[in-house]
């Protein structure tokens, strides 16, 4: 797989399963996109209303989809993703088909641990490694005692969900464990093999990644005003880089310490040699 960033604002997301995963899957999308939940019963320990931050919204619609009658929802509802989330195999296999029969991304939720965070790496915040598999009961994820059936969902295989084995099920869009700062995003993923993996990554580049918004924002500005100085491309292009791997504009970012323009503008009088640009 080839990792991707989607923009989904304006888009329609459709989820079938209305249980603690497709929860937290509409939650994530609900960040963009509508989304549309298909479910006879919704668990009502989640918070089913988008973020307050979100762009998107989140309908729920309380209907019990048959693998007959999955292309008539994805027919009226117009999504560009629909994700397979309910405890019926014979559903989520009809939600895979007839979305890839109209063109469609595909998300299998009950072919991966699933993680609090709506994405396809799962680990608890407190390490025990107990998650949700589909809309079913609570499992363990793989790095829990049950192993052996962790190992069934990555092979494609599931006692749960009526999945017979498949080595490839269908899932075109892995939702991976993602850190972010503001429009700084960097995104997880071990294929679901090691959710323990995905979060102690995760754990470590959030505590790299503090400032990151606020360098973005800077060096966006001296990327405008290098444009507009006499520097060739060149010399613009190592200016920036200077400033991006100085530990001293991190700092005054991150703790206020000085002023980032002004040791910005020191890295770069510094790189393109004494008074050649100006900058405060």
């Amino acid at each position: 797989m080839i990792p991707l960033y989607h923009d989904f604002t304006g888009e329609t997301v459709l989820v079938f399963g209305g249980g603690p995963v497709g929860a937290r899957k509409a939650g994530r999308f609900a960040a963009e996109a509508r989304v549309v939940v298909v479910s006879p019963e919704f668990d009502e320990g989640r918070d089913w209303e988008a973020d307050e931050t979100a762009e998107g919204e989140i309908a729920r619609v309380r209907a019990r989809p048959t693998p007959d009658g999955v292309d008539a929802w994805i027919a009226r509802t117009g999504p560009v993703l629909v994700v397979a989330a309910t405890d019926d195999g014979a559903v989520n296999d009809a939600v895979a088909a007839a979305a890839r029969d109209r063109g469609l991304l595909v998300n299998r939720a009950d072919s991966s641990s699933i993680g609090p965070d709506g994405s396809d790496e799962n680990d608890t915040a407190d390490g025990s490694g107990e998650g949700d598999t589909a809309d079913g009961p609570d499992d363990d994820a793989v790095d829990g005692p049950d192993e052996d059936a962790a190992a069934d969902r990555r092979d494609g295989s599931d006692p749960t969900t009526g999945n017979t084995g498949d080595p490839d099920p269908v899932r075109d869009v892995v939702v991976p464990a993602t850190v972010a700062d503001g429009d700084v995003r960097i995104a997880i993923s071990t294929g679901g093999r090691s959710p323990a993996l995905a979060k102690y990554l995760r754990e470590r580049i959030e505590a790299e990644i503090e400032g990151a918004e606020a360098m973005a924002a800077l060096t966006g500005e001296l990327r405008a005003d290098l444009r507009a100085s006499n520097l060739d491309p060149s010399a613009r292009r190592d200016a920036i880089r200077a400033v991006v791997r100085d530990p001293l504009v991190w700092k005054a970012l991150r703790t206020g310490a000085s002023n980032p323009r002004r040791e910005a503008t020191r890295v770069i009088r510094n790189t393109t040699g004494g008074d050649r640009w100006t900058w405060e």
